[in-house]
């Protein structure tokens, strides 16, 4: 099940390697996601917070059914970061 929407995103914060916080805008739904990556022994820990709100009736449609979708999208996300990392290695964290 794929959903396509039109939205307009900006970076918020931007702070290499360790944070970035986007706002995006969308038909019905603003979300603001930030992401903070953290080395520790052995690692690195992520540490995500999406706020995903409604703007219009619609919206509010969308957002209590889009739970799911916004998991499954996280977990696919975290999962590419993870890979990079790891090729990457410790120098890139």
């Amino acid at each position: 099940m794929g959903v396509t929407a039109k939205a307009t995103w900006t970076t918020t914060e931007f702070e290499p390697p360790v944070r970035v916080t986007q706002h995006t805008r969308g038909m019905g739904y603003e979300l603001t996601e930030s992401v903070q990556l953290t080395a520790v022994d052995g690692g690195t820990d992520m540490h995500v917070v999406i706020t995903l709100l409604p703007t219009s009736l619609g919206g509010r449609a969308f957002v209590a059914m889009s739970r799911g979708i916004v998991e499954r999208d996280l977990r696919a996300r975290s999962q590419r970061l993870r890979a990079l990392l790891e090729r990457e290695g410790p120098a890139a964290r």
